[in-house]
């Protein structure tokens, strides 16, 4: 299986109207991967073919399906990351805060 692949898939899935905030899938992952940084690297660590499938029928279809598949899959997935994986992880942490440092320092500057 392609985890960076259904990593993506479970990204486009979580920003979609299929799943709040408050589900159990999306907090799952949340509490292990605050800002969904380790699951961005997963997904980064392939590459998006231009046809795949935008994510998996029965997490749609199924009730439940997504929730049981991110608890049993995505998230020993997101917990035992390679280092290399991780390493990028922390990277895309970093640029998310130094852009939100320039923003606020950009912000600040702003008449």
């Amino acid at each position: 299986m392609d985890h960076g692949l259904r990593a993506r898939q479970a990204l486009r899935f979580f920003q979609s109207e299929h799943v709040s905030k408050t589900d159990q899938s999306y907090t799952a992952i949340h509490d292990i991967d605050p800002g969904f940084y380790r699951l961005r690297a997963l997904a980064n660590s392939t590459s998006e073919a231009p046809d795949e499938l935008k994510w998996v029928s029965t997490w749609v279809t199924r009730k439940g399906e997504f929730q049981r598949w991110t608890k049993m899959n995505l998230k020993k997935w997101v917990g035992d990351l390679s280092p290399a994986l991780q390493r990028q992880a922390n990277i895309l942490k970093k640029q998310d805060k130094d852009a939100t440092a320039l923003s606020t320092n950009v912000a600040l500057k702003t008449p």
